[in-house]
């Protein structure tokens, strides 16, 4: 599989047409040797076989997610893209700009207990995955080959939830809500946690369903506009600058996994030296020590005061925090073409970015907790 990504559009661009360029050079030359300046899936060898040829377009650089709270710039091109398949289009239309709302689950042969994520943007298959299984959407709408939309849920679907609860003014939105919400509730998961793993199951009529429909639509507001959340009032520490600092090592992006080879995402960025009027930049941690509250961004700069509820707030094993930081960390990279024509990201230009964006995630992260801990007590009273 090859996966195109890249934190800068401008960046993306030119990973992307030298992929198609030394793709379409080698059909040319009718050069089936394979060579490593590209990374070869079976399907992709197919259709160079069947001399295939890549149309290169910037209009098909768009914004995607790429892991939970990671937007990248994403190469749309269907040739280089294996997991790009109709269930993408139907859920984001023929140019995968249209408007929706997908509940993106990780279930279905999952190592882990059921995560969800909305998303209102294309998404990795990787979205919310670790371990084996994949990342599944539950659209709130379709689209077919000409862009036009109908909605996803059913009428008898809606007429179940409108005969059962005695309220006509039941909406399909309302249903899409409530959904987000029990997929979120601690006991739900925990008593289908088997079936979770296997398929996607009935779900329950809760008592009061309109609060339901509200934590749910509370709970989608945070996740889709996380970027707008109020940052979370953190400590921030910052030692003096040393003298002394270390060159940033041989570098990917992160983990967009910008040009693996050529094209598959810019993983590789080498450090350079200093000139004499600048210092190299610090290394960066992004080490989480949950036992202090606290975050090593690098050498100089820790976060501190991130309260014990961030931690909690889970996609996988992992939490909200820890998926940002294991995103924007630097890799050596070892694959040569990328490193000599593709090394740009360096995690100190986007340094005060991550800070903030680690903010606003701590407090999607402590608000969710909050209507999580909301819903339990509700059951529990029942």
């Amino acid at each position: 599989m090859t996966l195109v990504y890249d934190p800068e559009a401008s960046v993306l661009a030119k990973k992307a047409k030298f992929l198609s360029e030394e793709y379409n050079r080698l059909i040319t030359a009718q050069d089936s040797s394979y060579p490593v300046t590209i990374k070869w899936s079976e399907n992709l060898k197919a259709k160079f076989n069947a001399g295939q040829k890549s149309q290169f377009s910037r209009k098909l650089i768009i914004p995607s997610l790429f892991r939970p709270f990671t937007l990248l710039y994403f190469y749309s091109e269907k040739i280089f893209n294996d997991r790009l398949t109709d269930k993408h289009y139907q859920m984001f239309g023929p140019a995968l700009d249209k408007e929706n709302v997908v509940i993106a689950v990780h279930s279905v042969a999952a190592s882990f207990r059921l995560s969800a994520l909305a998303a209102n943007k294309p998404f990795d298959y990787g979205f919310i995955k670790q371990g084996n299984g994949g990342t599944f959407g539950y659209p709130l709408y379709r689209y077919d080959e000409d862009g036009h939309r109908q909605d996803n849920l059913t009428d008898w679907g809606l007429r179940q939830f409108q005969q059962h609860y005695g309220d006509a003014a039941i909406t399909k939105r309302d249903i899409f809500h409530y959904t987000y919400a029990v997929l979120h509730h601690p006991a739900y998961r925990t008593k289908y946690e088997i079936n979770l793993k296997r398929e996607f199951p009935r779900l329950p009529f809760y008592e009061d369903f309109r609060q339901w429909a509200a934590w749910g639509q509370s709970l989608m507001e945070l996740h889709l506009n996380y970027e707008k959340a109020s940052p979370f009032k953190l400590e921030r520490h910052d030692a003096p600058d040393e003298s002394e600092r270390p060159l940033t090592p041989s570098l990917s992006p992160p983990r967009g996994e910008g040009a693996r080879r050529a094209g598959e995402g810019s993983r590789a960025l080498r450090g350079r030296a200093a000139t004499p009027d600048e210092k190299p930049a610090l290394k960066p941690k992004l080490k989480a020590i949950k036992e202090t509250g606290s975050i090593e961004i690098d050498a100089t700069t820790t976060l501190t005061g991130i309260p014990a509820a961030a931690w909690d707030y889970k996609l996988g094993n992992r939490s909200g925090l820890e998926w940002v930081l294991d995103q924007w960390k630097e890799h050596k990279i070892s694959d040569p073409t990328v490193a000599a024509k593709f090394n740009t990201y360096h995690f100190a230009d986007h340094k005060e970015q991550v800070i903030e964006l680690l903010q606003r995630v701590c407090t999607v992260s402590v608000e969710t907790i909050k209507i999580v801990k909301a819903m339990a007590a509700v059951i529990e009273s029942q």
